[in-house]
């Protein structure tokens, strides 16, 4: 693994979001000494000097900020996305709510791992649907996707862990069973899987930092008028710095607000993929793993505890017997 694309990755991931409510919140205290025509007046020497030294103090002043930002809880933009998805989902196919036999199927996929055979071909409104309605980490969508979309061993695999898809904590088990096995997925695979977590918490912090920065707007407009009041100089916001600082300021939020809504446009389906990507990364460690790790993963019997050999299991195991899984040789 590269580290040092590595190290890039999570410390522009981390410093932009953070160098965004940073440098709203030093303009708009520059903007009001500005306005209120508080110090010398501003020299272009002085700026060009200043430029490297701000830069300097700004970089790691983004870096905490951005720390900050990321803190913000991921599955709360997640579920925003959601229902963003869903109004634009309803709009596009013309109803309100979705027919009733959705919700029948979606449940008959976590609770048996198939559907009617008449929907054995795919079904973009169902598929959809489940996209766009569905909590992390969208156990129904990897089921219809792994038996659409994926061999059948593959599908076997995941169909017959579908109680485990439900939890985040296996999905957790996942990434880290990718991790410990990097020798047989190779750096590739992890190397994408970590590039799309880091993509998603990048958006997260974004999507926070631009929700600071829009809450700091209005303050920025009274902070305006109140130090006028407090420098004697009155409130009078028909100044014509006072009304370009309020354009100003009006426009940057309007900028904000588009920006945030495109990322929630955007959210759910690359959060999807980074789903994927871990349980497809998630089967092919399994699959190339030792007999012993896949055996006790799927039989559920404590280390150490006798079992019959593996092709013994696979004809007392009709669904072993069917599909192969994993139990076939890697």
């Amino acid at each position: 693994m590269d580290l040092l694309k590595l190290g890039l990755r999570t410390l522009i991931g981390i410093a932009l979001p953070g160098a965004i409510l940073a440098t709203v919140v030093l303009g708009e205290l520059c903007a009001v000494l500005w306005l209120q025509e508080v110090g010398p007046p501003i020299d272009p020497s002085w700026v060009r000097a200043l430029i490297v030294p701000f830069l300097v103090v700004l970089f790691p002043i983004s870096y905490l900020v951005g720390s900050l930002s990321r803190m913000g809880d991921v599955d709360h933009v997640d579920k925003i996305a959601s229902k963003r998805l869903r109004q634009r989902y309803s709009h596009i196919e013309g109803f309100e709510e979705p027919p009733k036999e959705f919700e029948t199927w979606r449940q008959q996929l976590l609770d048996e791992g198939t559907l009617p055979p008449e929907l054995n071909d795919p079904f973009p409104a169902f598929e959809e649907w489940l996209q766009y309605t569905e909590s992390f980490p969208y156990p129904a969508s990897t089921i219809r996707r792994v038996s659409l979309c994926s061999p059948p061993d593959m599908a076997a695999c995941l169909t017959r862990l579908r109680s485990h898809l439900r939890q985040k904590q296996f999905f957790i088990f996942c990434q880290m069973t990718v991790r410990c096995l990097r020798s047989t997925v190779g750096d590739a695979l992890r190397d994408e899987m970590d590039y799309h977590e880091a993509l998603v918490r990048f958006y997260a912090g974004t999507y926070f930092a631009l929700g600071y920065s829009l809450f700091t707007l209005p303050l920025f407009v009274l902070a305006t008028a109140g130090a006028g009041s407090l420098l004697g100089k009155g409130s009078s916001l028909s100044s014509t710095r006072e009304l370009i600082a309020i354009f100003v300021s009006a426009a940057i939020g309007a900028i904000f607000l588009i920006w945030r809504e495109a990322i929630l446009q955007r959210f759910r389906l690359l959060r999807l993929k980074e789903v994927a990507i871990v349980f497809d990364a998630f089967y092919l460690a399994l699959a190339s793993a030792e007999h012993a790790l896949r055996d006790r993963l799927f039989g559920g019997d404590p280390p150490g505890s006798a079992r019959p050999p593996v092709a013994q299991q696979r004809s007392q195991d009709p669904a072993i017997a069917d599909h192969g899984g994993l139990h076939s040789s890697a």
